[in-house]
């Protein structure tokens, strides 16, 4: 794990998660299923978070050891990687401006109001829907690339997880006694951690934590590993349990026992040695699903509304799948075209 390859696994596991995203925002479960399903589900943003950081960290040296010239070119990478997702953001956020306004309805009460609430969301949570993490991400490497030039891995995770306690108090423990006992104090300070940067410091921390345990991971048997993610994920059926049972729920973003299953799940993950012909068009279909599955519901939802016909999740579904594999090939298609080469931005 100490060098970066290809990996056609990370390309294929990318590709599920995103569809795992779509199931969360345009959710076709009855309430039954989705209390099963739900938990799963929220594997995917972790794992995200994860991936990125994990590619990330492999190719910079900071901290013990690392040179003056190391940290240099640390800060190079990094500028090049917010570049890169600022590309991809603005690009999406250009294309979706128009539904988003309307859907979103910020400038209800005057342009003034309506510019400074869209810069809020677009810092500190999402513009389109679910652009939260590409700015969270952004954020939580910067922060954690900071933090490790003179902090472990190890403590920058520990520094970090306050955050993750916090999100899941904010989250599934909201009606908890102990949260609503702080339930002001915890809202003026965070705002909604569990789809801001706050959540993504800890699983961008978790992910350098174990791209610098390379060596380490590969001593563990994937025969251990697998056992370890079974348990995580019996132990997160438990969770989701006692927080239904109690009622804690406003938001199911964030459990206490996901890194019990995402932190073995990722090294399995990078050792699962396939070989895919389609890898560039799976990358590109993730980051396209991602930033455009949601909007495009909400706008189809609109429109089949205007038509009196039924417009409830599992109408919405599969026409939103469909459209967003469609519109990755038609992107990969025409980026190709001397004067489209921008619409590689897209992905």
């Amino acid at each position: 794990m100490g060098s970066v390859g290809r990996y056609d696994s990370i390309d294929l596991a990318k590709f599920v998660l995103a569809f795992m995203v779509v199931l969360i925002h345009i959710n076709p479960f009855s309430a039954e299923v989705n209390v099963v399903v739900m938990p799963v589900l929220r594997l995917a943003v972790p794992l995200f978070f994860i991936i990125s950081a994990f590619f990330f960290f492999t190719k910079v040296n900071v901290g013990k050891g690392a040179t003056e010239s190391d940290v240099v070119q640390a800060v190079k990478r990094a500028i090049g990687f917010t570049k890169r997702n600022l590309t991809l953001y603005f690009f999406w956020l250009a294309i979706l401006i128009v539904p988003v306004i309307a859907l979103r309805g910020w400038f209800d009460r005057g342009i003034l109001q309506g510019v400074f609430v869209l810069l809020q969301h677009f810092f500190f949570g999402s513009t389109f829907i679910a652009s939260w993490y590409i700015m969270a991400l952004i954020i939580a490497v910067w922060a954690v690339l900071i933090l490790s030039v003179k902090l472990s891995s190890t403590q920058v995770v520990a520094i970090t997880a306050p955050f993750f306690v916090v999100s899941c108090l904010m989250s599934n423990y909201y009606y908890a006694p102990l949260t609503q006992a702080h339930l002001d104090t915890l809202e003026f300070a965070f705002w909604y951690p569990y789809n801001s940067f706050w959540i993504g410091l800890f699983w961008v921390a978790v992910g350098k934590w174990i791209s610098d345990r390379g060596g380490v991971w590969e001593s563990v048997s994937s025969r251990s590993l697998l056992g370890c993610t079974a348990v995580g994920v019996i132990v997160l059926g438990f969770e989701q349990w006692f927080i239904v049972s109690n009622h804690y729920c406003f938001d199911s973003s964030v459990y206490f026992s996901l890194p019990l299953v995402v932190v073995p799940l990722f090294p399995l993950l990078l050792r699962w040695n396939i070989s895919l012909s389609c890898g560039a068009f799976l990358r590109a279909a993730s980051t396209v699903t991602y930033c455009l599955h949601a909007t495009l519901g909400s706008v189809l939802a609109v429109f089949l509304g205007w038509w009196g016909l039924p417009a409830s999740a599992v109408v919405v579904l599969g026409p939103v799948v469909i459209l967003c594999l469609l519109v990755t090939v038609l992107l990969m298609k025409f980026e190709r075209y001397p004067g489209l080469s921008w619409l590689r931005y897209a992905h």
